[in-house]
């Protein structure tokens, strides 16, 4: 009706939004019970705790999930999240993962004693509306659930999910073996002394942030070919270790790389064709309208 389109890439243009999805997950057991979501689950810090390692874990793998040709100039771009993964937890379950480290920092030490706490008795209740107000974290917990927003609007989310749940899968493993020798509290305090350092609530976007993060030593980088690489490093071997063999990760990596190029030469093309088609002609004819006149 306005002569107008809706286009859906992930980024159109230089200064124009782009579009992307935001990946809703969480998990449930055999009997439908959340274990994100606080009101139903005793056991919510611990599955929390495993989430926040997972993540920290996997954040080169999941970075490498949304690494297509189009998401690369999408991501950063204040309208999608930035490219270095972080969690938003907010204030509150920020402030007893706080409390949890510290824990295991006095149980590390010699001289101090660690104090008694009931994990279940110490999270606030936090409401549903109240606990995602920071919309440049590419993964947030959102109440009951977690939102996983960098992937972009072409793409299938089963690969992410994959990751994300190989991750997971890694990390409830080795929490069941320990939970033989220690406490649901211990294994908790330890996880969230280890991999606080994916926390962050603060605005994505500013300068400042990529420096901590670099200072927290989260991964950051901004070369493609380093990112495309990621899927055959050990770590990624070792996450995928029962799911995907070395070779496949091999071929994912080569059609991945080739897809990736394909697209460079398909936008590059379509330029070419706009400048000769639409924009070179029309120039053309104002020019020779303007020299006639």
């Amino acid at each position: 009706q306005r002569g107008m389109k809706c286009l859906l890439h992930e980024k159109p243009f230089k200064n124009v939004n782009g579009s992307g999805k935001h990946n809703n997950w969480s998990l449930q057991t055999d009997a439908g019970v959340n274990l994100f979501s606080q009101k139903h689950n005793p056991h919510f810090m611990l599955f929390f705790a495993i989430v926040m390692a997972a993540v920290d874990r996997s954040q080169e793998l999941l970075r490498y999930s949304v690494a297509t040709y189009q998401n690369g100039d999408r991501l950063g771009g204040h309208e999608a999240p930035p490219s270095i993964v972080s969690m938003f937890v907010g204030e509150q379950l920020e402030a007893v993962i706080k409390l949890l480290s510290n824990m295991q920092s006095l149980k590390n030490s010699p001289t101090q004693e660690s104090p008694t706490l009931d994990i279940a008795d110490s999270i606030p209740k936090i409401p549903l509306d109240n606990s995602d107000r920071n919309r440049t974290s590419p993964f947030a917990f959102t109440g009951n659930k977690f939102e996983f927003r960098m992937p972009g609007s072409s793409q299938n989310m089963s690969f992410c999910n994959t990751v994300l749940l190989a991750s997971v899968a890694q990390v409830v493993r080795e929490v069941i073996s320990e939970l033989d020798s220690q406490t649901e509290k211990q294994v908790t305090c330890r996880l969230a002394f280890e991999h606080q350092r994916v926390i962050f609530n603060g605005n994505n976007y500013t300068q400042e942030w990529s420096e901590e993060a670099q200072r927290r030593g989260l991964f950051v980088s901004s070369s493609q070919s380093e990112i495309l690489r990621l899927i055959l490093t050990p770590k990624s071997v070792g996450i995928f270790d029962g799911i995907l063999s070395q070779q496949e990760l091999q071929i994912r990596y080569l059609v991945f790389q080739k897809q990736f190029v394909q697209h460079g030469f398909i936008e590059g093309n379509l330029v070419l064709q706009m400048l000769s088609q639409k924009f070179i002609p029309f120039i053309s004819r104002q020019v020779a309208n303007a020299v006639s006149q």
